[in-house]
C-alpha cells in the first residue's frame, strides 16, 4: 500500500482523543509525553487516566505544559481492569479517532499523521495499526519487529496492508493476538462504543477480544513500518500475570469466542489448537514444572475442553504438536569453519516462503527440525542483501542445487519438488548455489510445505462442537 500523506488543508483534520491509562508507570512518562508532544500531527486532545498509582505520576503530569487540551482523571481505588479505563477514557474524550497510548510505551512524531492518513483511506477499517518495534526498560531494542508474528506468516507484517476484518481473524487472529500492542492502534471511536468494554472481564487477553470483536464488524489496515515502541518490563500487566495459567486459559476463551462468531477451516481450528498448546508446554517449562507435572487448574482445563477436544493426548505425544523449522547451518573463514545455525519457525497448513541470507561458504538445511515430511517446493537465488534475482528453480530442476547429506532421513526429487522425509536425526540437504554465485555472497528464498500431523479432532467432531 503505498504511502502518500493527506494534507490536513484538504479538509477539516478529525480530531484525535489520547487517552493515557497510567498505573505506577512514574519512569516512562517523560518519554510517553515527549512522544506525544511531538507528534506533527496537531489536532488532538488529551486524557491522562490515573488507576491509584502508588507512586508521583499524578503529581509530575500535573506538572507538565501540555500545547494541547488536556484533562486529568485519578481514580481513588484500583479499578483491576484495564478496559474499564479505556471505557472511562472514551467518556471522557469526544475525537472522532482514539488513540489508547499507554504509559510505558512511546512512538515516533509522525505516528498519528500517518496513521491518520491511513484510516482515511480506508474508511470500513474499526481500527487502523502501525508495527511495533520491542524495547526494554531503558530504551533498547530488543526486536526491530516481533519475531512470533514471523511464526505466523513469514512476510505478511513486512508489507503494508488492507483486508477485510473476518479474512484476518479467520486465517491469523485466531492463532495469536497479530498485534502486539494497543499503543500501536488508532481506533474509530463508534467502533470501540459497540463493544462493550467495561464489561470486558479478561486481564491478559482482553485487547485480544478487543479486536475479535471490532473485525465482526469491520476491517483493518496495517503499516509496516515500526512506529510504535512497546516496552517490555517487568512491572508490565502480562509479566505480573504469566507465572500461572491465566494467560492460556484467556487465550483459549478468546479462540472460542472466534470460532463461534467466524468460519474456521478445521485445518485452521487444528493449527490454534497447536499453537495455544505450545504457550502452554512453554510457560509450564518456565515454572520449572517437572514434564509429568500440568500447569492446570479447573477453569484452565475446562477451558482447554471446550476448544481443544484434544488436548489430553497433545500432552500424550507433545513432539508431534510442535510447529517445524527450517534449520540453516553456514560455515566459512568467517566462522572459523563451524557451523552457526539459524532457526525459523513456520506453520505447516501452507506453503510458505523464507528468506535466508546473506550466505558465504557451506550451506547446509534441515527443512523440519522433527521427525515428520516436508517438500522443498521452489528455491530462488539472489544476490547479498538484494533483490537481483539469479536463479529460480522448481520441480525437477531442484536436484542441480540441493543434494542429499545421507543423515537422519531420505529424499526424493519429483515434478513437486524435493521431498524429505525426517526421522529421529536432521535430514540436511546440501545447497549448491548457481555457478556465476560461487564463492560470492548470496540470499535465498526457498517455499516449503511441511506434512502437519494428523487432526486430533475430526472434522465431523468440529462441526458438532460449532452446533
Amino acid at each position: 500500500m503505498s504511502e502518500a500523506r493527506v494534507p490536513t488543508a484538504a479538509r477539516e483534520a478529525a480530531l484525535v482523543s489520547i487517552v493515557v491509562p497510567n498505573f505506577n508507570h512514574r519512569q516512562f512518562l517523560l518519554e510517553r509525553f515527549n512522544s506525544i508532544f511531538a507528534q506533527t500531527y496537531r489536532n488532538i486532545e488529551i486524557g491522562f487516566l490515573d488507576d491509584a498509582s502508588s507512586d508521583d505520576s499524578v503529581e509530575y503530569v500535573r506538572g507538565l505544559a501540555s500545547p494541547f487540551r488536556f484533562s486529568i482523571d485519578v481514580n481513588k481505588e484500583n479499578s483491576g481492569s484495564a478496559f474499564r479505563q479505556w471505557a472511562r477514557g472514551l467518556s471522557l474524550t469526544h475525537g472522532e479517532f482514539v488513540w489508547i497510548a499507554e504509559a510505558d510505551d512511546s512512538c515516533a512524531p509522525d505516528f498519528l499523521e500517518r496513521l491518520v492518513a491511513l484510516a482515511g483511506r480506508n474508511p470500513s477499517a474499526g481500527f487502523v495499526y502501525s508495527q511495533s518495534r520491542i524495547i526494554g526498560e531503558r530504551g533498547r531494542t530488543l526486536e526491530e519487529t516481533p519475531r512470533y508474528l514471523s511464526e505466523i506468516h513469514p512476510s505478511r507484517w513486512r508489507q503494508d496492508y488492507f483486508t477485510h476484518g473476518a479474512d484476518e481473524v479467520s486465517n491469523y487472529l485466531i492463532l495469536r493476538n497479530t498485534v502486539p500492542n494497543a499503543s500501536a492502534c488508532l481506533f474509530r471511536r463508534d467502533a470501540l462504543q459497540e463493544i462493550g468494554l467495561a464489561e470486558m472481564t479478561l486481564r491478559l487477553c482482553g485487547d485480544w477480544l478487543a479486536y475479535a470483536k471490532i473485525l465482526r464488524r469491520h476491517d483493518v489496515a496495517f503499516l509496516a513500518a515500526p512506529l510504535n515502541n512497546h516496552r517490555r518490563h517487568g512491572k508490565t500487566l502480562r509479566a505480573s500475570g504469566d507465572s500461572g495459567g491465566r494467560r492460556i486459559r484467556e487465550s483459549y476463551f478468546v479462540q472460542e469466542y472466534i470460532r463461534e462468531q467466524f468460519k474456521i477451516a478445521p485445518e485452521i481450528h487444528e493449527l490454534a489448537c497447536r499453537f495455544t498448546f505450545r504457550e502452554w508446554r512453554h510457560l509450564q517449562r518456565t515454572a520449572g514444572l517437572p514434564a509429568d507435572i500440568r500447569l492446570n487448574s479447573d477453569e484452565l482445563l475446562q477451558a482447554a475442553k471446550s476448544f481443544d477436544a484434544g488436548y489430553e493426548q497433545r500432552f500424550a505425544c507433545p513432539e508431534e504438536q510442535a510447529l517445524p523449522s527450517l534449520l540453516v547451518q553456514q560455515r566459512s573463514w568467517r566462522t572459523a569453519f563451524r557451523w552457526r545455525s539459524q532457526w525459523q519457525t513456520y506453520r505447516d497448513d501452507q506453503s510458505v516462503t523464507l528468506r535466508v541470507g546473506p550466505c558465504p561458504g557451506e550451506v547446509r538445511l534441515d527443512p523440519l527440525s522433527k521427525p515428520g515430511t516436508a517438500t522443498v517446493e521452489q528455491l530462488a537465488f539472489f544476490r547479498a542483501k538484494s533483490s537481483d534475482l539469479v536463479a529460480d528453480l522448481v520441480g525437477l530442476d531442484l536436484g542441480s542445487c540441493l543434494s542429499p547429506l545421507g543423515r537422519g532421513g531420505d529424499g526424493h526429487l519429483d515434478a513437486r519438488g524435493f521431498r524429505v522425509r525426517r526421522q529421529e536425526g536432521p535430514a540436511f540437504l546440501r545447497v549448491i548455489p548457481p555457478a556465476e554465485m560461487e564463492g560470492r555472497h548470496y540470499d535465498f528464498e526457498i517455499v516449503l510445505r511441511a506434512e502437519p500431523p494428523p487432526p486430533l479432532v475430526s472434522t465431523r467432531k468440529i462441526d458438532r462442537m460449532a452446533e
